[in-house]
């Protein structure tokens, strides 16, 4: 059963992108902007196959997108005044388009982090949001929220209004993706399926999606050549998707906190790096649930989502979920240690600072302390 949920509309399968001018024309739109990047554009042709409307393009955005650029796209739509704007590309070229059709035009405005229900109403007015994902992994074509770096640090727009109307969800556009991309996104989609799993934001429902997106992902990732495979390819979208739909009810926690100063300081692609703090934070939280509990349904519960959270991963107790996260790493050719992948002693205190700020951690259902938070990654 394809997912769903209220005002939005998933269509998935292999070849749905090539209905897009389909529900183009369905839509009534006689004016499109299509936000993507240079290579999506010229790998989907999406833009040249709207003959039923007038298109213009956004190209001008780089990888985890600066507000900076994101603005001038906003200036564009405004110039442009798009009855449509079309999303395609991955977890970045879909946050693009978000941003896009909210954001206040050029340089000035409110921050992200400081925008009101007005400025999203305002931003995004009757136009039309689709969202064509290219990879599989950041679920964001099913997410109310998008993510833009200020000043090099990552803040949300979090609103109903940055939420797609249409999703078309494409296993076939994942065909072409480098190896590196494809581990990187099925890392990305069990961050969101295990934080989701044990936030505090938490519903029976938000586990369901949760729980299966995590078990089918972990399958894959023991036998990561499936993932080159046509049906491989379609079980990762499909549970990227399904992620997708959990976080957009609960939101991620802390391991994606972290991931944020890990990719904007050092480049380390945002899947792996959520991958390096499931490691560890799913040791200490293993280790101390009981004492630093802050889920309001207490730390029997949130045990029973660690025991959970072991058996899906093949973890004998929650103490040693981190260890089979790590191995799992390991099957896929990541390096599990934070110095294989650039940081050093010195830059703990910085990625600790910034991402135990970061709005996200606050949903983590145990709270890790910093000098625990030091040693521990010191070790890694």
């Amino acid at each position: 059963m394809t997912p769903s949920l209220p005002d939005i509309e998933v269509v998935a399968g292999a070849g749905v992108a090539d209905r897009l001018p389909e529900f183009v024309e369905r839509s009534g739109a006689r004016r499109v902007l299509v936000v993507a990047s240079a290579a999506g554009l010229r790998r989907t042709a999406a833009a040249d196959r709207l003959a039923c409307a007038r298109v213009e393009t956004f190209t001008g955005f780089r990888p985890n997108p600066d507000l900076s650029d994101l603005r001038e796209g906003a200036l564009v739509r405004a110039r442009f005044r798009p009855d449509l704007v079309i999303g395609v590309g991955g977890g970045s070229a879909m946050d693009a388009a978000k941003a896009v059709v909210v954001l206040p035009p050029g340089g000035d405005g409110p921050a992200p982090e400081e925008m009101t229900p007005a400025d999203y109403e305002q931003g995004r007015g009757g136009c039309g949001l689709v969202l064509v994902p290219t990879t599989a992994g950041s679920g964001a074509e099913v997410t109310r929220f998008a993510s833009v770096y200020v000043n090099g640090r990552k803040q949300s727009l979090d609103h109903d209004r940055v939420r797609a109307d249409l999703a078309l969800v494409d296993p076939y556009l994942t065909a072409t993706c480098p190896r590196a991309t494809v581990i990187s996104g099925a890392w990305d989609t069990l961050a969101h399926a295990l934080e989701s799993l044990w936030s505090v934001r938490s519903s029976a429902h938000s586990r369901c999606l949760a729980a299966a997106a995590a078990a089918g992902v972990v399958a894959l990732l023991r036998e990561p050549g499936l993932l080159r495979e046509c049906r491989g390819r379609e079980e990762m979208s499909r549970l990227a998707t399904m992620a997708g739909l959990a976080i957009d009810l609960t939101r991620t926690t802390i391991a994606h906190a972290f991931a944020y100063p890990l990719t904007a300081r050092f480049g380390i692609p945002h899947g792996v790096a959520c991958a390096l703090n499931l490691v560890w934070v799913f040791t200490a939280a293993g280790e101390c649930y009981r004492e630093r509990c802050t889920d309001p349904r207490g730390a029997d519960f949130v045990a029973e989502r660690l025991r959970q959270v072991a058996t899906i991963v093949g973890a004998a107790s929650p103490r040693d979920i981190g260890a089979a996260l790590a191995d799992l790493m390991r099957v896929g050719g990541l390096d599990d240690r934070m110095g294989a992948h650039g940081v050093q002693a010195a830059d703990l205190r910085h990625i600790i600072v910034d991402g135990s700020s970061h709005e996200r951690a606050g949903n983590s259902p145990v709270a890790l302390a910093d000098g625990a938070l030091e040693a521990l990654l010191a070790r890694l």
